[in-house]
């Protein structure tokens, strides 16, 4: 392991540091963070700006004669918004920077001459190629959103009765079994399209049922599921193999589950998954 050379104390400093602060500390889901931020004003605003340039986009493509100075940044921008939906936000400096160039460069084009004069000209077979691939790129992206809501209510049902860190370790503070928000959870999940692009959602929704589980309800399998979806996904996802484990303890495969638990062992040197 890389780690082997380091001393006890270091590897406990690193350990505590990553453990409680995360390996790349930064903020997820712009809408919430845009609303916590900037208020209803703020998301209106982002949902208009992307509204806007998408649709000027489309007309550019729609034209016989794109400007490379309007389409290379508009593209770009769009990308970025797009991106921004699922993963980090633009109060991340290296994003905001980048917005801010893409804007000036949008801009200058507009103000300046040269925009009619350089060209990209697209014959009708390629733009409505493009044009399809931007509406599957959009109806996919749609479908996304759709899952990755659902995630964020599910979260959000059991938000107050879970204990967790940056590496996935979390235990339920009280009995799931009685909570009112066991009924809403199994109704949600079903409610999920077979969008299998999600680790993160397999992994939570499969401690869920395997605390049930725990609890004597008959959700082994389904827990079981979640986890093999989860180390597809992500093949050195250590907390998964952890529990997958577990599962096979629970199912009297001694066997198996000392394979899955000396794969999470390797996944893991420095035990941060507990």
């Amino acid at each position: 392991y890389p780690t082997k050379d380091l001393s006890p104390k270091v590897l406990k400093i690193i350990q505590d540091y990553v453990q409680y602060s995360g390996a790349n500390p930064h903020a997820h889901n712009l809408i919430f963070q845009l609303f916590n931020n900037y208020g209803f004003l703020g998301v209106l605003s982002y949902s208009l700006l992307s509204l806007y340039l998408s649709i000027l986009l489309i007309k550019s493509f729609l034209k016989k004669k794109v400007s490379v100075f309007i389409l290379i940044p508009l593209s770009a921008l769009l990308s970025v918004f797009m991106q921004e939906l699922f993963d980090y936000t633009i109060p991340d400096s290296i994003i905001f920077y980048l917005v801010i160039v893409l804007l000036g460069i949008l801009a200058a084009s507009y103000r300046s001459k040269i925009i009619y004069t350089v060209t990209l000209s697209l014959n009708p077979y390629v733009r409505k190629i493009t044009l399809t691939g931007l509406f599957i790129f959009m109806f996919t992206s749609f479908l996304l959103s759709y899952n990755y809501q659902l995630a964020d209510q599910i979260e959000n049902l059991f938000y107050k009765e879970i204990q967790h860190d940056n590496f996935h370790n979390f235990r339920f503070r009280v009995p799931l079994a009685a909570s009112p928000n066991v009924k809403k959870f199994i109704q949600l999940d079903k409610k999920y399209l077979p969008l299998r692009v999600d680790e993160k959602r397999e992994l939570f929704t499969g401690e869920i049922y395997l605390e049930l589980s725990r609890e004597g309800l008959p959700f082994l399998k389904k827990a079981e599921d979640r986890f093999l979806r989860c180390v597809k996904l992500n093949p050195r996802s250590a907390f998964c193999y952890r529990e997958l484990s577990e599962i096979a303890r629970m199912n009297k495969e001694e066997e198996k589950a000392g394979q899955l638990l000396d794969k999470y062992k390797a996944l893991d040197p420095l035990h941060l998954i507990k």
